[in-house]
């Protein structure tokens, strides 16, 4: 594992994180006020909805009672989300997915976006050159 990276405890965990932040969202609370309702700090919300960290069932029923949600609110979808988080080809064949790699596959690549900005420069670099020599000759 690589520095910095978050650990996902397993896929039901991310997927119950992803749906608490679709509910957090969708009720129009804030990870703060979240927070501040369920007495943990704002990185512990944050951590929740990545599925770094494992939520245990009592902190679940704190959370879906500050979100003023039944516990099946939270857990719906969830069986149906975890079973795409363990089939990466069903990721890859989303709409979304297919949208993102057609867009990644228009891209320049970065030597090709400053070619021709620095091609032109040298051209009027080049010219401004040939320029002033050629008016050096004149004198």
């Amino acid at each position: 594992m690589h520095a910095g990276s978050i650990k996902c405890d397993g896929p039901i965990d991310a997927a119950i994180g992803r749906r608490i932040r679709a509910l957090r969202v969708a009720k129009g609370v804030s990870q703060s006020a979240l927070a501040g309702r369920v007495g943990v700090a704002v990185q512990q919300i944050q951590k929740y909805e990545k599925g770094a960290i494992r939520i245990g069932v009592g902190r679940l029923i704190e959370i879906v009672a500050a979100l003023r949600l039944p516990l099946n609110a939270l857990l719906q979808q969830v069986e149906q989300a975890s079973a795409a988080c363990e089939d990466p080809v069903k990721q890859l064949s989303s709409g979304q997915a297919v949208r993102l790699a057609q867009a990644f596959a228009k891209l320049q690549p970065r030597c090709d976006r400053r070619a021709r900005p620095q091609r032109a420069l040298r051209t009027r670099v080049q010219s401004s050159s040939r320029a002033a020599a050629s008016a050096r000759r004149r004198r």
